[in-house]
């Protein structure tokens, strides 16, 4: 799934009455995919899940520095007792080994990128402890797909209320494609959330 272009982005959603305005106050990313591999980016958005923003990125400071990078040989030999030491819970343990297993196995996480999200949704939906919201994070960060929208996600649902209206339904995004992706990010940056500390799957612009 070849990506297109902020450019491209920025001039269909610019013609968006609600979408118009936060793009004269935010920069769009020229792409979503990060430096890393799509490996370090899954086990990022796994110690992401379901905990804050500052909680995640301490607790993955944590695990990188004490592994020197994320790979699955490392995450399977580290035994339990030290990653609960560094914070993990023993659910994002047993998902993070279950990830190192697969790939070890022979799952190529970066080769998803070249599949459609309904292909990756169902590999990764298989996976013990991978949900929608961690699915939606790594298309989005981990693979740079530009169509989807986490609507499982807390603040980009506050980011969408404060600017579309209480009485908003995610069904309005349906007017945002092809570039849900980028109307995401508008949003989230309108959620009050503080993003000046991310943790490693988010893009930085």
């Amino acid at each position: 799934m070849k990506p297109m272009s902020s450019s491209a982005a920025r001039a269909f959603l610019e013609q968006d009455p609600d979408l118009a305005p936060l793009l004269e106050k935010h920069t769009l990313p020229q792409s979503f995919k990060g430096s890393f591999d799509a490996f370090s980016g899954l086990c990022s958005i796994v110690i992401g899940q379901q905990v804050s923003v500052r909680s995640a990125v301490a607790v993955e400071n944590r695990v990188l520095q004490h592994l020197g990078g994320f790979t699955p040989e490392k995450v399977l030999n580290t035994h339990e007792d030290v990653l609960g030491k560094l914070g993990l819970t023993r659910n994002k343990m047993r998902t993070l080994k279950g990830i190192a297993t697969r790939v070890l196995q022979g799952l190529d996480l970066d080769l998803l990128q070249e599949e459609s999200d309904q292909k990756v949704s169902e590999i990764l939906l298989e996976m013990w402890g991978i949900g929608q919201w961690s699915t939606d994070m790594f298309l989005i960060f981990g693979l740079g797909h530009e169509d989807v929208f986490p609507w499982g996600d807390v603040a980009l649902r506050r980011g969408f209320f404060r600017v579309m209206g209480e009485n908003a339904t995610p069904d309005v995004a349906e007017r945002w494609r092809p570039f849900r992706s980028y109307a995401a990010w508008l949003l989230w940056q309108e959620s009050e959330t503080d993003l000046s500390i991310q943790p490693l799957f988010w893009v930085h612009v």
